[in-house]
């Protein structure tokens, strides 16, 4: 009888939130989300040899979060059940510059004063942090594995992880000179096929 009436709420439950198929899915998603997690966290708990190989496998292997993170969105929608996206401005501008000199890897940009630098392809940025001979630094690694580095930034309005468009802005020029870096798989690529 308990059962009976247990199944019954909970059966009407389901009739009553039937129309909320979006809502439902979410809420599927995110508790199978918690669930996979739940079950490496207890499985690495147990297992010494299991936390190693993945260590060694993520720092050995150039793994594309923004690959991870588009494939993600694409089939199972957004990682949290409600969504709480800032909204921010993006433009369709490519970078701006008046002098152009290739410098080491990539290239040396002479660009306007205070000049804001927008994103040129859509990814999740995997580095914020100074790089020798470039100052600060912002990685990021679109879907398509290839790491977009801009280098010698002031004001830089996001954070690690953080999934940026394209055209949004990353930060400000400091003393007019703009570093830009393109690379695949711990290779250099030539900035022309990036820069337009």
């Amino acid at each position: 009888m308990v059962i009976e009436m247990n199944y019954k709420s909970v059966e009407k439950y389901m009739m009553r939130n039937k129309n909320d198929n979006g809502g439902m899915k979410k809420v599927n998603h995110f508790l199978f989300l918690v669930i996979i997690i739940l079950v490496a966290l207890i499985y690495l708990k147990t297992d010494g040899n299991t936390k190693n190989k993945i260590s060694n496998l993520l720092s050995v292997n150039n793994i594309s979060f923004a690959k991870i993170n588009k494939w993600y969105k694409n089939n199972l929608g957004n990682i949290l059940p409600f969504k709480n996206e800032e909204v921010k401005e993006v433009f369709e501008e490519k970078i701006e510059y008046s002098k152009l000199e290739e410098y080491k890897n990539g290239v040396k940009l002479t660009t306007k004063d205070k000049y804001l630098v927008p994103n040129l392809n859509d990814g999740i940025i995997i580095f914020i942090g100074k790089k020798d001979d470039l100052g600060n630094t912002i990685v990021i690694q679109s879907s398509n594995e290839v790491e977009y580095w801009y280098s010698n930034l002031d004001n830089i309005d996001h954070n690690l992880y953080d999934y940026v468009n394209k055209g949004e802005y990353l930060g400000e020029v400091k003393n007019k000179t703009l570093y830009l870096n393109f690379y695949k798989k711990g290779e250099a690529l030539d900035y022309k096929e990036y820069l337009q």
